[in-house]
């Protein structure tokens, strides 16, 4: 794998490898396709509407936004509070109207108008998440990673 990475690199296939760097590439026209977060794409397609957002039919990861306080935070009732006033369904709402990722709020999804419900950026259906995974931690194998990516890169 790291050789075919090598290759397409060389080959002048790759565009980027940084998010900012590929949504910029993918708005432009300059590339044909991009690994990119949801509401990455959401912005680039809004920018760009011959843009379209597909996962693969070999699936992807499972794309999930959390909220996590260090087990030793300072301010952890300072934390908690900003974590529950971003669940508030208002807040929420807003906050998904911002950024367009998917919102884990109940009543957010359920207001959706059809079309940003249709749309699987937004709101995958089951079938699109049965075929995605979790991404596991990685961190025993984190010098292989950092390896191969340095070769990779330069």
């Amino acid at each position: 794998m790291r050789d075919l990475l090598i290759k397409q690199k060389n080959d002048n296939i790759v565009q980027g490898y940084l998010v900012d760097e590929v949504k910029d590439k993918m708005v432009g026209g300059e590339a044909a396709m991009a690994v990119m977060w949801s509401g990455d794409a959401m912005y680039a397609i809004e920018d760009n509407d011959s843009l379209v957002y597909v996962v693969p039919e070999e699936g992807s990861n499972v794309w999930i936004d959390a909220m996590c306080i260090p087990k030793d935070s300072q301010n952890y009732e300072a934390a908690l509070a900003f974590i529950d006033f971003m669940c508030r369904e208002d807040i929420a709402a807003r906050n998904y109207n911002y950024i367009h990722y998917c919102s884990p709020i109940r009543q957010v999804v359920e207001n959706l108008d059809e079309e940003e419900a249709a749309n699987p950026a937004v709101n995958p259906s089951q079938e699109i998440i049965d075929r995605c995974d979790f991404f596991h931690d990685i961190m025993d194998y984190m010098d292989v990673y950092n390896k191969y990516w340095m070769e990779i890169r330069s």
